[in-house]
């Protein structure tokens, strides 16, 4: 078994799965594999332990699947897959403790991004950047007091509560926005910094 806190980065290996397999003591994943890039697939096993995911896989241009990361521990998700320019595929479960997922998601080619339990997300600027992303679905999102992203295709996107919200959303420049909600309580209390600009496209919002 590794000690904790070993670090893989800057590697220019292809497969980490024998190494991985034995990192199950280890709840700092932060850099872990930061800048790997020649690595293409992993799968992560016995993470409910970890505390911290932060800037992960950054950098790593080549990924393209990291299949299901169990997050039930963890707080610091933030630059998680920064720059994974080739990531299309993630699914991160037990999502309920994470607080900061600044750029989590940012700079991959993820199509679809849903996060059944956001209870404990209060910072998710930059969360997702995809030039891919068509779905972006947030859960419990009552404690979010900031949210940005950015895709020219998104068809959907939802928030189930966007009360703390301290920040712009803007729908302006989404063209292809098919349906977005529900926005409950947004704007309590109205200041210039909160205001929701809508899509021109026809778009109709339950508000």
């Amino acid at each position: 078994t590794f000690p904790a806190g070993i670090k893989f980065g800057y590697s220019t290996i292809e497969n980490l799965q024998p190494f991985v397999d034995s990192l199950e003591t280890t709840t700092d994943y932060s850099y872990m594999f930061y800048n790997c890039e020649s690595l293409k697939k992993i799968r992560l096993n016995d993470t409910d332990s970890v505390l911290s995911f932060k800037d992960c896989f950054a950098q790593c241009p080549s990924l393209e699947s990291v299949g299901e990361i169990n997050c039930a521990s963890c707080t610091d998700a933030g630059a998680f897959f920064y720059s994974c320019r080739s990531l299309y595929d993630v699914n991160l479960t037990n999502t309920g403790n994470i607080v900061k997922a600044n750029g989590c998601f940012n700079g991959t080619a993820i199509e679809s991004l849903v996060l059944e339990d956001c209870h404990s997300l209060e910072t998710a600027q930059n969360l997702v950047r995809s030039d891919n992303l068509k779905v972006l679905k947030l859960y419990k999102t009552n404690k979010l007091k900031n949210l940005s992203f950015d895709s020219s295709i998104l068809e959907e996107f939802f928030i189930e509560d966007a009360s703390k919200l301290d920040s712009n959303l803007n729908f302006s420049f989404l063209p292809t926005l098919k349906s977005a909600g529900s926005f409950k309580d947004y704007g309590k209390g109205f200041t210039l910094r909160r205001q929701l600009y809508l899509s021109r496209n026809g778009l109709s919002l339950e508000a």
